[in-house]
């Protein structure tokens, strides 16, 4: 669970954890989306909530790539299932 304080109010961000180690990159997908929700006029809890989510997605499509923790996956709206 993640909190947004507003100064006046927490607000809770929950989601089940993603079993990997392929995590290289979370923070920054997070950020990035973040400020991309920002940008399209989102307010701030709805924006952070679109950041989990997208950045919930990019996990669960990370892979193995080279010796260390993998990379998260961005483009996985481009895999087909």
């Amino acid at each position: 669970t993640d909190l947004l304080f507003d100064g006046t109010t927490f607000q809770e961000f929950t989601a089940g954890r993603i079993a990997t180690g392929n995590d290289h990159g979370g923070g920054d997908t997070l950020a990035a989306a973040v400020a991309c929700a920002l940008a399209h006029g989102y307010p701030v809890p709805e924006a952070v909530a679109f950041g989990k989510e997208w950045t919930r997605r990019c996990l669960a499509a990370a892979y193995d790539l080279g010796a260390g923790h993998g990379p998260v996956s961005p483009l996985w709206r481009l895999h087909l299932s």
